[in-house]
């Protein structure tokens, strides 16, 4: 959908051009009524010229000759109405009616469209009419001559000029609306891109920000507006995040560091009332328990790691040694519990390679990934370790097994920290932490583990270091 930022941009254009054309819509039908009233006081001011001509034709201009008026129409013919001025109008046409409807004086033009009836002529009004394709603006008025209405007048005048002068209005709305559009749309866009810069600035940031960099605060605008207030609110919130992180931490460091000299201690009578002890059935509950106590051992070293990697203070101790011999030193680490299953391991080695990292945090890495290979693989099947350098650049170290394999649904979370997927938990013991301790060990030596898996046909893990 669109950003906030496009909908802003959006309906402040739409807002506007409503705006717009409201006013040009108001503007239009003012400057039209305004337009339509001056042409129809010109038409007025012509009629009563016509209308003065006729009462002079009849006699009784300033009351002279009244006595001789007849009241004969044939006294009035068009050319008595030659010298009067159009008063600005267009296309001027006239004619004079009795007041029965008689035509005394008609334009042909006028007399094309149908002639009015006796009622229509005994009252003034304003008409519009379209004849012969073009708009004209009539007005009828009747005559009074000697307090009796004799005569109608109706004169003519073209709309052209009107109609030109809306149709130019017309044009220079449709040029200029867009254009202002166009103008308010850039002018919101740098308006909001402007308003938006601190959030893209601030989100940026947060962004960067993780479990890991939990001191690096959000960088505040100089303004002392509502985007000052959200950055100074999410920057609050991290400190507490922090805070509860550093806590929770400290907490399992505290923890694991004080439960692992006891375990230690009952680790030791254990084995030694194992050794010691006559009785089949409680030397079997013994074993049991020291099964169990080296697995919270494990387990409780694990977490200790753990907390040392989220520790904002963890370096990498490196040193320069043989991959090569680290992977031997595995496999012999390896080599009792894969005899007891039985599992055979297979070590193929391109070269001796050398790699400049932490040593220990590697091997406790590789220690992991064999033992897992060889937990889940079946009885007298085999481990295939290779350890390949390509062209320089990246090391490679595969191991793969023909075991239980993991659902392609689970092999993104695998790296999850306690996550063990429904098989294993069911069957195998374990924490649910290796992987993702061997997944952060790797990072930090800016390398990447890659799982390929099919379920009940084994898994091949690939270890990719920069050479």
């Amino acid at each position: 959908m669109f950003s906030i930022k496009t909908k802003i941009i959006i309906s402040y254009t739409v807002l506007f051009g409503i705006i717009l054309f409201g006013f040009s819509f108001i503007v239009y039908q003012d400057i039209e009524q305004t337009l339509l009233e001056r042409l129809d006081a010109n038409l007025d001011k012509y009629c009563a010229a016509i209308k003065e001509r006729i009462n002079a034709v009849a006699g009784e201009q300033n009351g002279e000759n009244a006595g001789d008026f007849n009241n004969d129409p044939g006294n009035i013919s068009h050319s008595d109405f030659r010298n009067i001025p159009w008063m600005d109008l267009h296309d001027v046409r006239l004619a004079v009616y009795t007041i029965e409807g008689k035509p005394v004086v008609e334009d042909s033009l006028l007399s094309s469209y149908g002639k009015p009836n006796g009622n229509n002529l005994k009252k003034s009004e304003f008409l519009t009419r379209k004849i012969h394709g073009k708009n004209y603006r009539l007005f009828r008025s009747p005559v009074q001559i000697e307090e009796d209405t004799l005569y109608a007048v109706e004169v003519a005048a073209s709309m052209e000029p009107i109609n030109a002068n809306l149709r130019s209005m017309t044009m220079l709305f449709l040029m200029i609306i867009p254009f202002a559009l166009i103008i308010t749309g850039v002018m919101a866009y740098v308006i909001s891109v402007a308003a938006f810069k601190p959030m893209a600035r601030m989100a940026k940031e947060a962004s960067l920000i993780s479990g890991n960099n939990l001191d690096r605060k959000l960088e505040l605008p100089r303004s002392h507006d509502e985007i000052r207030k959200l950055g100074e609110t999410l920057n609050e919130m991290i400190k507490r995040i922090e805070a509860a992180f550093k806590s929770q931490k400290q907490f399992i460091a505290n923890a694991s560091h004080e439960i692992k000299t006891p375990l230690t201690i009952i680790r030791a009578e254990l084995e030694f009332a194992l050794r010691n002890l006559q009785n089949k059935e409680v030397k079997e509950s013994v074993r049991i328990a020291l099964e169990e106590t080296s697995s919270l051992a494990t387990l409780t070293n694990s977490l200790l790691l753990m907390s040392s990697l989220d520790s904002l203070q963890f370096t990498l101790h490196l040193e320069k040694f043989r991959l090569d011999e680290l992977l031997i030193d595995c496999v012999y680490a390896m080599k009792q519990s894969a005899a007891q299953k039985p599992v055979s391991i297979n070590f193929n080695i391109d070269d001796a390679v050398e790699f400049l990292g932490d040593k220990e945090k590697l091997k406790r890495v590789f220690e992991n990934l064999i033992d897992n290979a060889v937990k889940y693989s079946g009885t007298n099947s085999t481990v295939t370790i290779e350890l390949i350098s390509l062209a320089g650049n990246t090391i490679e170290i595969i191991i793969q097994d023909n075991g239980i394999g993991i659902d392609a649904t689970e092999i993104d979370k695998i790296f999850e920290r306690f996550y063990r997927t429904p098989e294993v938990r069911s069957t195998y013991s374990g924490s649910g932490l290796g992987l993702a301790i061997a997944k952060e060990i790797v990072d930090l030596h800016n390398g990447e583990i890659k799982v390929q898996s099919e379920l009940g046909k084994g898994t091949k893990v690939t270890v990719i270091l920069p050479a």
